[in-house]
């Protein structure tokens, strides 16, 4: 005869068995110490677990058996969203390349994935037939910091994009060299053997003033002032060259004033008339050596920053340029043609160089 203890204990076992079997392959709630993850089906947001399990307590389906919902095309697993289609003809990106100022860039180079193509005289482009809805796009130009990477989405909704890029220039580089970016072209020199040493330069109008050394008479300094054709560099004349002339030995600056050339010893300032005829001589201190100008047409200013460099600054550009065939930038001027001279106290010459710009 049992004892009431072993008839509630068959009782519990005959319920259990009733249930889906022993306590090996019940699906427990996580946390009670009976929870195998390996019993039920990895949830990736496609597929439901077992009706009637701890994690889906709906009865509508047999016990222990998974219920898999068709996925919907496009769904996106795990998020239960859906990711935009494209029509048959697929998405289209049409865009602009400007500079900062909203210039259109010609010929900048636009990127997604494999697919390249250039912007035409209006800085415009297109792309047809795109058939993913978030793309990376790539823009690079000459002269230009390059935008990489720039994110364009699409969707069902608004199958047609249309965007702007922006560049900025370049503000490391312009070498000197050929490639991209600003740079000074050496254009060509005089002077030369003209001086013995070299001192300041001016411009005024279409003529170039250097002043220097020209040659020795007596064991003193001969100084003068040359006179060349800011086109051509022809030499024009000379002032104050004679042997008994006014120039002083000691000349280190010049300038012009109401059109007349005036030199400075540190001490006192000499007047030469443009037919370089002495005027007169007042006490005053040196010029100051032009070593930075601005070309106001272009908004552009110059400063030497080395022996053979030249900070160029404006219209969007901060950049070191090298000076070639320059070992000693002495002085700079703008010269009437709108390019720079470099007055070299090493070579004793004037040297011109043109800017040019990429993408301008």
């Amino acid at each position: 005869m049992l004892s009431k203890q072993s008839l509630a204990a068959l009782l519990v076992s005959a319920v259990i068995a009733g249930c889906g079997g022993g306590a090996a392959n019940q699906a427990a709630l996580p946390g009670d110490g009976t929870y195998d993850d390996t019993i039920l089906p990895a949830n990736d947001g496609t597929q439901d677990f077992a009706p009637g399990s701890a994690l889906n307590p709906s009865p509508s389906d047999p016990i222990g058996l998974p219920s898999t919902p068709p996925v919907a095309s496009g769904a996106i697993p795990g998020t239960g969203t859906m990711t935009p289609q494209p029509n048959a003809q697929g998405f289209t990106l049409r865009g602009l390349v400007s500079d900062l100022e909203g210039r259109p860039l010609a010929k900048a180079k636009v990127s997604i994935g494999p697919q390249t193509t250039l912007t035409n005289a209006e800085g415009t482009f297109e792309f047809t037939g795109i058939m993913d809805s978030q793309i990376w796009v790539d823009v690079t130009a000459d002269g230009f910091k390059a935008i990489s990477r720039h994110n364009v989405v699409f969707s069902s909704e608004k199958p047609l994009a249309d965007k702007e890029f922006k560049l900025s220039r370049e503000t490391a580089g312009g070498t000197g060299e050929s490639g991209s970016g600003p740079r000074l072209r050496h254009e060509g020199t005089f002077g030369g053997p003209a001086f013995k040493s070299v001192a300041s330069l001016t411009v005024y109008g279409n003529r170039v003033y250097v002043l220097g050394v020209i040659d020795k008479k007596f064991w003193f300094d001969r100084a003068a002032v040359v006179v060349y054709n800011a086109a051509t560099g022809d030499e024009l004349s000379r002032i104050g060259d004679s042997v008994f002339s006014k120039m002083p030995k000691a000349a280190s600056s010049l300038a012009i004033e109401a059109g007349q050339v005036v030199v400075a010893d540190g001490t006192n300032r000499y007047t030469f008339n443009e037919n370089g005829t002495f005027v007169k001589k007042a006490p005053g201190s040196s010029f100051a050596l032009p070593e930075r100008i601005k070309d106001e047409s272009r908004d552009l200013r110059y400063t030497i920053s080395a022996a053979n460099k030249v900070k160029l600054e404006g219209d969007g550009l901060d950049v070191n340029l090298e000076l070639e065939n320059v070992n000693q930038a002495r002085a700079i001027a703008l010269g009437n043609q709108g390019n720079l001279l470099v007055l070299d106290g090493s070579s004793r010459t004037v040297h011109q160089f043109s800017l040019t710009t990429s993408g301008k």
